[in-house]
């Protein structure tokens, strides 16, 4: 009789929890298609989930909303928006993708600027495009980190044939400098830059102690005395890196207007997090990211990370060459949605054992980047004597002109009388 009693027992209990368990089902898919029919960022985030009255999940990769915790959500932790995430009535109204198109031309100018950030500027931008007739204003050498005896370098340049300026960022050119960069950005991003966007802290400190020694006055300065021109920001590798920040505390703090200002990376690693790229695509439109196959470098730092909200994101639109040995080649322009950036059709397709081959990372448009102007110095400076003999010849030539026609008019006005 007690068997039997206690068995009717343990048949209620088991029968109240299949019901607690049926109604919780209940919820949990009303909820589910709840977060699923919201179409706006903000009346998703606006709606409670069914998980602990968590909000509806906003995935930035697809634009759609999902339940918290749900299996058909794509997006990672760093990807998603929610009501704990500061300034998500902002971020949901950025708008999804510049509609800038890729200049392959103004490309190839970028990448020779890049190259002639790493021996001497002025003769290697000449030699490298002449046409432009680019002037090299000033340049600007610091050490990159204050345990680091590297140096990251600059320089500005104006052409007024094109009516452009241009700033250039070096990248690394010694394996200390590798290895500081390495052990300065493993995987989580430490410093914030601007509004919530989180840079990695070796790129920032770099940044920050080239701006400071003069080259945000200067471009300030140039642009006030050319305000029509627009600014080309470039740079190779850890330069691309200090090019994006640079380019944004340039439109973020109104130094140059978004529509007259263009940044072109080449081989460049992520600088920032996921709000560091959504707020660097609001503010910088004009934005490039060139990548040349299997490049390993655009790669790092890992986002094996990215469930965390500080994985690093590259922004921008990617520009992907299989083979990047001419300017003309054949590319595809990879706009993704919003910060989502790396469609894995373009760069993402071609990472593999290959990517450990630095040439891939070295050479853009049959020039090796950081070698081609020491590689070629007899040339720049037998280059730059064959010019200065030129412009001689030049001002001999036309002094007696000068001098000729000045006695013109002289003996047309005849003698004074008094």
């Amino acid at each position: 009789m007690g068997e039997l009693k206690s068995y009717r027992k343990m048949q209620r209990i088991a029968s109240c929890l299949t019901i607690i368990v049926v109604l919780g089902v209940i919820e949990i898919v009303s909820s589910y298609k709840l977060c699923d029919d919201l179409t706006s960022c903000s009346e998703c985030i606006n709606e409670k989930s069914w998980w602990l009255g968590q909000s509806c999940r906003w995935c930035r990769k697809n634009n759609q909303c999902h339940a918290y915790m749900s299996m058909r959500n794509p997006c990672f932790e760093s990807e998603i928006l929610h009501d704990r995430v500061k300034d998500w009535q902002k971020l949901c109204s950025f708008p999804l993708f510049s509609s800038y198109r890729y200049d392959p031309e103004l490309s190839y100018k970028a990448l020779a600027a890049s190259t002639a950030t790493y021996f001497l500027p002025s003769l290697c931008l000449t030699f490298l495009i002449p046409q432009s007739q680019f002037e090299v204003i000033s340049e600007y050498s610091v050490k990159c980190h204050w345990l680091d005896t590297n140096l990251c370098e600059a320089y500005i340049a104006i052409t007024h044939s094109e009516q452009t300026l241009v700033v250039a960022f070096r990248g690394s050119v010694t394996w200390s400098q590798v290895f500081a960069q390495l052990t300065g950005t493993f995987n989580i991003i430490k410093t914030k830059f601007i509004e919530e966007g989180r840079v990695q802290d070796y790129y920032y400190k770099a940044f920050m102690r080239l701006w400071n020694f003069g080259l945000e006055r200067d471009i300030v300065q140039m642009y006030e005395k050319y305000p029509g021109y627009k600014i080309l920001v470039t740079g190779h590798s850890l330069g691309g890196a200090l090019a994006s920040l640079a380019s944004l505390w340039m439109s973020y703090y109104d130094h140059i207007p978004t529509n007259q200002l263009f940044l072109y990376t080449f081989g460049a690693p992520r600088a920032g997090d996921v709000e560091y790229a959504t707020i660097h695509g609001r503010y910088v439109t004009n934005n490039i990211r060139v990548v040349n196959g299997y490049d390993a470098i655009p790669h790092y730092p890992s986002r094996t990370v990215s469930f965390f909200r500080l994985a690093p994101y590259h922004h921008g639109t990617e520009v992907f060459y299989i083979d990047a040995s001419d300017y003309n080649s054949s590319y595809k322009e990879c706009r993704g949605r919003f910060m989502y950036n790396e469609q894995y059709e373009c760069g993402w397709s071609h990472f593999s054992l290959r990517s450990f081959d630095m040439n891939y990372h070295t050479s853009y448009f049959n020039l090796q980047v950081g070698q081609f102007c020491k590689d070629n110095e007899e040339q720049l400076i037998a280059g730059d004597a064959l010019a200065k003999q030129r412009q001689v010849q030049e001002l001999q030539t036309t002094k007696p002109e000068k001098a000729k026609k000045k006695h013109r008019r002289k003996k047309e006005k005849g003698p004074k009388w008094y």
